[in-house]
């Protein structure tokens, strides 16, 4: 096993892999279980991969 950023190249093993996570298991939540390919790769990949770098990131400095 190895630890990957996640990228577009390893976009199909990316997706079998996080669409066959179960919904809720144990407490943690999966939004993307049974999502299509297509999908996938036009809406959830950017999503994923835009956390790496957040645009707009709001922080909270109230103390």
């Amino acid at each position: 096993m190895e630890l990957r950023k996640i990228n577009k190249n390893d976009a199909k093993a990316q997706w079998e892999y996080t669409t066959a996570l179960p919904t809720d298991e144990n407490g943690l939540t999966n939004p993307y279980n049974g999502v299509s390919y297509d999908d996938y790769i036009e809406k959830v990949l950017p999503t994923l991969i835009s956390y790496e770098h957040p645009v707009n990131f709001l922080i909270n400095n109230a103390g």
